[in-house]
């Protein structure tokens, strides 16, 4: 799958999508450009981790509901002309065309790749977009991408719990959560391979603990006490955000900041020896 971001990712079994009509001039020179793609001007239909789809058109963002997604890719899917091996062309002249449709269907393992033609593909996004009602702020778009859940009655698969810093990254849509990777500003839980592990950082410094294995049905009765108050998605650039990631598709709740990192300090308090 070609994305943009971490959080336009392969999700479990999820079926991912990512169908774009591409400028393949516009591309090239901006894979030119240094440090890689500075802007993806893809006109795209994208769905997020939390299933939610976003369509991006000139720069602006648009929700589209579950099921005209679906209908679209199922639309899509049926113009298409045939299913090939690898990634799509990054040439700036391809079969005659300077322009490519960019078809990517994940299920699972299997990444789909298909033909189609781009100005039957243009159409199709256009209309998908007149469709769409009015373009998404900021705001709207974080909102839309991350609808609050909850916590089932009953037991539940905890991932991991994070507190980090939001920062907006200037390649893709502002609904992108991701962790400020290059200062390590990340405390985490997580649970994975029979081991829960917590990362906490500190004036510049992660450490690591590694916490009894035994606590991990209390730490989810902790996780529940936490999650009882979420909060929104949206927080502004460079603020701390908080979240716990759960279920078999990733789902989020997100928390709030001051609470989260108290969380993971007691749980930390339980290390072991």
């Amino acid at each position: 799958m070609v994305t943009t971001t971490a959080r336009w990712s392969l999700r479990g079994s999820k079926m991912s999508v990512y169908i774009a009509y591409r400028d393949l001039e516009r591309y090239i020179a901006d894979n030119a450009v240094m440090g890689g793609i500075p802007v993806n001007n893809d006109i795209r239909l994208t769905d997020s981790d939390a299933g939610s789809y976003l369509l991006t058109f000139d720069g602006l963002d648009y929700a589209v509901s579950t099921k005209r997604a679906q209908k679209f890719v199922s639309d899509v899917l049926g113009q298409c002309t045939g299913k090939k091996r690898g990634f799509f062309p990054c040439v700036s002249e391809y079969n005659g065309r300077k322009t490519a449709a960019v078809v990517e269907i994940c299920e699972g393992s299997d990444i789909g790749y298909y033909d189609m033609d781009d100005a039957l593909l243009l159409k199709m996004l256009e209309d998908l977009r007149d469709d769409s009602g009015e373009p998404l702020d900021e705001r709207g778009v974080i909102d839309h991408c991350y609808p609050y859940h909850k916590l089932p009655d009953g037991d539940f698969d905890l991932k991991s719990v994070c507190h980090q810093i939001y920062y907006k990254p200037v390649n893709t849509s502002p609904a992108v959560i991701l962790p400020l990777e290059q200062d390590r500003k990340a405390s985490t839980l997580v649970i994975e391979d029979g081991r829960v592990v917590v990362s906490l950082y500190d004036n510049g410094v992660v450490t690591e603990h590694d916490i009894p294995y035994e606590l991990y049905p209390a730490i989810k009765e902790w996780v529940r006490e936490l999650c009882e108050d979420p909060v929104e998605a949206y927080v502004d650039d460079g603020s701390l955000e908080s979240f716990v990631t759960f279920g078999s598709n990733g789902e989020r709740i997100f928390t709030d900041p001051d609470r989260t990192i108290g969380f993971l300090r007691k749980i930390a308090g339980e290390r072991q020896d």
